[in-house]
């Protein structure tokens, strides 16, 4: 799952922010252009009372201001009926714009106290059709005004915003490279620098937590190549000590009950020396690649089931073998230990049922061409209520995490699956064959 884009998201975000705030300003707008017919009848009425009251202040023969809009009064009572009724004496406010619209027609009544106690009354009245005319007129005069501005406010906040996601995305990509490219080799070297405080503290973060990996792994390497080695010592005394009972029986003949156990401690002791070769191997950063030889994957499978038939001692499991003569090269210590693993683990965690281990060819696809294969499939299952799924599991994981490194250090396939009671391995080794 790649997540969500940042990049995406802010773009998003942001644009969708930026028409939120231009519509709100296109409506705060439209609103004010309403209101301003209002104010703007207001700011002319007032203008004009005072206007009269200061030539009414010097003269009081001074002529009222009456237009061709405009009627104006000193006395309430000569307006006409319609104006008093809708207009009554308790909403008149000094300097207060009052509104009534009757019959398409529109009016507006403005009171305006003068210095002698009198009250200038100015009426203006306008037909509602011119009214809207001239509103539609302002109204589609202020959207060819605004519109072309708020597009233009637009497309720049775009751009800001387009650029804005760049630098931001640009070192957040830059710490992508260099946390894909950077190695365990690589940390001697302090984390570059990625602008922000939040990317370089990730990156920090990062360099701080392969420096402890670094360290585990260093540690468990060390640990692998000093056990190893300390184990030489009582593998070389069994290995010599086979080999003096060897020379000792050509001389003083050993009961043949003694025979098979001999070659099972020699066979032992074989396999402790090619498993801490191996142990060795794997714990080396670049392996030397092992020399391939000649091995036939059915004789090795039967040697192995034979060496580990004392696991099967007093239990009620069938052993099932479909071997067909095969012979692969391969490297032979490292496939030997992955096998030997596996049929370890069913027979010692078998108590009872049957264990299956099957060997077939199969495609597999190479570099240049499809090449054969070979499959090796081990199979176990419990029947009956048996319940060893915690030993089983110990096991298991002990044997599977070799063949596990194993594998992937040679480029080969392994497969494990639980099934009802057991489970089902599977290993398969790209490499020609002779059947």
């Amino acid at each position: 799952m790649l997540g969500k884009s940042i990049r995406r998201f802010v773009m998003i975000y942001t644009c969708t922010l930026l028409l939120i705030i231009s519509a709100g300003y296109s409506l705060v707008a439209f609103w004010f252009m309403s209101k301003g017919m209002d104010s703007a009848e207001l700011w002319q009425l007032e203008k004009i009372s005072i206007g009269y009251a200061a030539q009414y202040q010097s003269s009081s023969s001074t002529p009222l201001p009456n237009t061709e809009h405009i009627t104006a009064t000193l006395e309430f009572e000569t307006l006409p009926d319609f104006v008093r009724r809708h207009f009554p004496v308790t909403e008149h406010q000094n300097k207060t714009l009052l509104y009534h619209e009757e019959a398409e027609r529109v009016y507006f009544l403005f009171p305006y106290d003068l210095h002698d106690g009198k009250r200038l009354y100015l009426l203006s009245q306008y037909d509602q059709n011119d009214l809207n005319e001239a509103t539609e007129f302002f109204v589609l005069q202020t959207i060819n005004t605004l519109w072309p501005v708020m597009a233009i406010s637009v497309a720049l906040a775009m751009l800001a915003v387009i650029y804005m996601t760049h630098q931001l995305i640009k070192p957040i990509r830059k710490l992508e490279r260099w946390a894909t490219q950077l190695k365990l080799d690589d940390l001697h070297q302090p984390p570059n620098q990625f602008t922000y405080q939040e990317l370089n503290a990730v990156a920090a973060e990062l360099y701080h937590a392969l420096q402890r990996i670094r360290g585990m792994v260093t540690r468990e390497q060390q640990f692998l190549r000093n056990a190893s080695h300390e184990l030489r010592t009582p593998i070389s005394v069994v290995t010599s000590n086979i080999t003096l009972l060897k020379h000792i029986r050509k001389a003083t003949p050993f009961p043949e009950k003694t025979e098979q156990p001999i070659a099972r401690i020699e066979r032992a002791g074989q396999t402790m020396r090619d498993l801490t070769e191996t142990l060795l191997w794997l714990s080396r950063e670049r392996p030397e690649p092992v020399e391939p030889h000649s091995v036939a994957i059915d004789e090795l499978i039967q040697e192995i089931v034979n060496d580990n038939q004392y696991l099967l001692l007093n239990k009620t499991v069938e052993l099932q073998l479909q071997l067909s003569p095969t012979r692969i090269e391969i490297a032979p210590t490292p496939c030997r230990i992955a096998i030997s693993n596996l049929i370890r683990n069913a027979m010692q965690y078998t108590e009872q049922g049957f264990i299956s281990i099957k060997v077939e060819t199969v495609p597999v696809a190479g570099d240049c061409a499809l090449i054969q294969g070979v499959r090796v499939q081990i199979c176990n299952s419990n029947q009956g209520d048996l319940d060893i799924t915690s030993a089983a599991e110990y096991g298991y994981g002990l044997g599977l995490a070799l063949v596990d490194q194993i594998s992937a250090r040679m480029g080969w396939q392994h497969h494990t699956e639980n099934i009802s009671g057991g489970r089902l391995a599977e290993i398969q080794f790209p490499a020609k064959y002779d059947s």
